[in-house]
Parts: structure tokens; C-alpha cells; sequence
């Protein structure tokens, strides 16, 4: 563990390509060598950055698995999650993960600078039917002794319509960090 003097963080909004993964990851590759140099130590992109998000509940369920990547093999994250070693920094991306049961959920995934990966599911999924919800908050420890916690958007905007819920949320979440609470979205079209 690093004494901690100061953590500088960063985020990203980028206007991904529709199913174009190869074009997306590109981008994100001249971001992260960007932050490297910069010495951010987490650096975080949007929600799908890697497989796209707009354009999602316009697909068929078979489009949808098509583009989806089970996490432990998978070739994107593979790239971001040598990037996060090579430059010793957490890297936050999004995609749709194929899960071992073989559902489908919109996940981000935290790589960290020793090479393991945090995959959070978004809680409230709504971009298409065939994407499931997650079921827990994702809460975890760094390098330099601060906490994360994983949150999306939609998971934050659908709480805040119920004020109760939101405070559930808020309460519940605050049980397990009090520090670094990255949010990604998917906000530009």
C-alpha cells in the first residue's frame, strides 16, 4: 500500500461508435496514454463506452448477444486491463457482459493497476429487455488505501424518483464508503 498525499482522478465522455468496438477502444487507448501522462491514478469512461449505448434498444436479443463479452475473456477489457498495469492506475470501462449463466447485464468493469478486475452490474438496467439487473453494490479497496464504490446513472436517477428509495440507496451505499464514488453515463448522443 502507497502513502497517499494526493489522488488525482479523471473522467472521460467520449462519443462512442454504434457496435464499433475496435474504433471505441482506440479512442479510450489515446485517453488512458493521456491520463498516464498526466499521473492520473483512476481514470473512468462512460457506461457501454466499449460497445456502444444509444443504439441498444434498437437491436434484436441476437444483436445484443452478439456484442455482448463474457469479462474473463474478454479481448476489450483484456487491452484496458494491460493499460491499467502498465500505467499503474484503475481504469473504469463500460459494456454488456455475458455472464457464465449467460445473461446478459450493462457492467462496468474497474481494472486495477495489479491486474484484477471489479465488475459492478448496474442495479435498475433498462437499455433492452434482454439485459438483466444486478444485485449488489460494488465496493473495493485500492492501492493507495482509499475505497471505491461503482455506481451508475440510471441507478442514481431512478432512485431519485422515489425519495425514500434514494435515501435507502444513499444510506446503504454510505455504509461502505465514504471516499471515491465514481458514476459513469452514458449522457451524449
Amino acid at each position: 500500500m502507497h502513502e497517499l498525499t494526493s489522488l488525482k482522478a479523471a473522467t472521460v465522455q467520449f462519443q462512442h461508435q454504434a457496435n464499433d468496438k475496435k474504433y471505441n477502444l482506440l479512442i479510450m487507448e489515446k485517453f488512458i496514454e493521456q491520463a498516464a501522462i498526466q499521473q492520473v491514478k483512476i481514470l473512468t469512461f462512460p457506461e457501454m463506452c466499449i460497445t456502444g449505448y444509444w443504439h441498444v434498444p434498437k437491436l434484436t436479443t441476437a444483436e445484443v448477444y452478439a456484442l455482448a463479452e463474457p469479462i474473463a475473456t474478454s479481448p476489450s477489457m483484456m487491452l484496458i486491463r494491460a493499460l491499467a498495469i502498465k500505467h499503474q492506475m484503475i481504469i473504469g470501462a463500460g459494456l454488456i457482459e455475458r455472464a457464465d449463466d449467460d445473461r446478459l447485464y450493462n457492467a462496468y468493469v474497474a481494472c486495477m493497476p495489479d491486474g484484477s478486475m471489479q465488475t459492478h452490474r448496474k442495479l435498475h438496467a433498462f437499455e433492452h429487455p434482454a439485459i438483466s439487473s444486478g444485485d449488489r453494490f460494488t465496493v473495493f479497496d485500492t492501492p493507495w488505501g482509499v475505497k471505491v464504490g461503482i455506481l451508475f446513472a440510471g441507478t442514481i436517477i431512478w432512485w431519485k424518483t422515489c425519495a425514500l428509495r434514494h435515501c435507502w440507496v444513499q444510506i446503504s451505499f454510505s455504509r461502505h464508503i465514504k471516499q471515491v464514488v465514481p458514476i459513469p453515463a452514458a449522457l451524449m448522443r
